[in-house]
């Protein structure tokens, strides 16, 4: 035997003994699995039994929110929207929970996994609302392309962050975008001109979150990823300042609330993407849901939003410039300390009218009551135009 064909044999022996310690490693992984306890549709949550009493009874009205992670939670607070307020019912299911701890509906074991009946609540359904920005066009979700496209059923897809900026002016994504039967933005930054669908904002239950503000100079932030917050910037701005600075990081969502409700004043973001991640480092010009949360507190909230947002927002039909209740502050640490200088020199009654009105927007905005109706135009438009 020639030292060449010694070594591809040494090669080929080492590439079987990777893929059968490969394969030894999904069936006890398989094993293990099979251990956790499954509930209804082979789900590893027990799911929210009066979403699925509405969905018994709602033939026609099933709407089927996916995400393979629900970051920020935002997909089940829409479905929590939308079975308490309109005639839809609604499920959600994810593959993977969030490191937070947000809630959840239903946890799948991922296709080729475990055995489910993803399929048969699939096919349950009579519309299929998405937040996966690129998953299916590119495969990073290594689900099956199909999953959801075999059944024939409308698909509305959400546009909400990161991949969104990174592919906005690729064609490829915008035929994606364009091949579902409604579209969703968000936030009004990411309701790009060509865009054509509906703004639609982050949700939270009003009646949970309770006004609970007081004039303190306690400065919270609670960045999920401080590089695209503004953080650093932040941090400069308020060096030397008279204030209580609260860093609320890798914590669980609910040790978050506890902390953030107790901040006289909140900073949400205002920053960019990572070029070193995305490829792309774009201004993000709204706030994210951290600042919805601090806002439905009633706490003055900061963050950098757009002039390009709000015009956006408009073509959505949304003219919110004079309305947004957020303080807008300018892009870097000089900027952001003005902000902040600013506020906390109000004298208190000031503030106490800023904190009233920020807990109206919310309210006005952002509120189950006031999202579930505007999702309900869009399933109605989809069905509508299905039937």
């Amino acid at each position: 035997m020639s030292a060449e064909n010694g070594a591809l044999l040494a090669k080929n022996s080492a590439l079987l003994a990777k893929n059968s310690a490969l394969r030894m490693e999904k069936h006890a992984l398989r094993t293990e699995l099979k251990k956790v306890p499954r509930y209804k549709h082979g789900s590893y949550t027990p799911g929210i039994q009066e979403w699925q009493d509405k969905w018994d009874k709602c033939a026609g009205k099933r709407i089927l929110m996916y995400a393979l992670t629900d970051f920020s939670g935002q997909l089940f607070r829409w479905a929590s929207a939308i079975n308490r307020y309109t005639d839809y019912a609604a499920r959600m299911i994810v593959f993977y929970p969030h490191r937070y701890g947000y809630n959840l509906d239903l946890l799948f074991p991922f296709p080729g996994v475990l055995n489910s009946e993803i399929l048969a609540l699939i096919a349950e359904t009579d519309l299929i609302h998405i937040s996966d920005e690129s998953g299916f066009l590119d495969g990073r979700n290594k689900l099956p392309p199909d999953l959801f496209t075999q059944f024939g059923k409308p698909i509305v897809f959400t546009q909400y962050g990161g991949i969104a900026r990174k592919l906005q002016k690729d064609p490829l994504y915008r035929n994606f975008v364009y091949s579902f039967s409604a579209r969703i933005a968000m936030t009004p930054d990411l309701y790009y001109p060509w865009f054509d669908g509906y703004f639609i904002p982050q949700a939270i239950d009003t009646d949970e979150f309770q006004y609970c503000w007081t004039d303190n100079r306690r400065l919270g932030h609670s960045p999920s990823t401080p590089a695209r917050k503004g953080t650093e910037d932040l941090l400069m701005a308020i060096k030397g300042l008279d204030l209580e600075f609260d860093l609320i990081t890798e914590v669980s969502y609910a040790q978050c609330l506890t902390r953030t409700q107790v901040c006289g004043l909140f900073f949400d973001q205002a920053g960019t993407e990572i070029k070193e991640k995305l490829g792309v480092d774009d201004v993000i010009g709204w706030y994210g849901y951290s600042a919805v949360v601090a806002a439905a507190y009633g706490i003055p909230t900061i963050a950098h939003l757009s002039q390009q947002a709000f015009v956006q927002a408009r073509q959505a039909g949304k003219d919110i410039e004079e309305r947004c209740a957020i303080i807008n502050t300018p892009l870097g640490a000089e900027g952001i300390r003005e902000t902040i200088l600013w506020y906390f020199n109000l004298p208190s009654h000031e503030k106490k009218r800023i904190s009233l009105r920020t807990r109206a927007w919310v309210e006005e905005f952002h509120s189950y009551r006031v999202v579930a109706r505007e999702l309900a135009r869009v399933y109605d438009s989809v069905l509508a135009e299905k039937g």
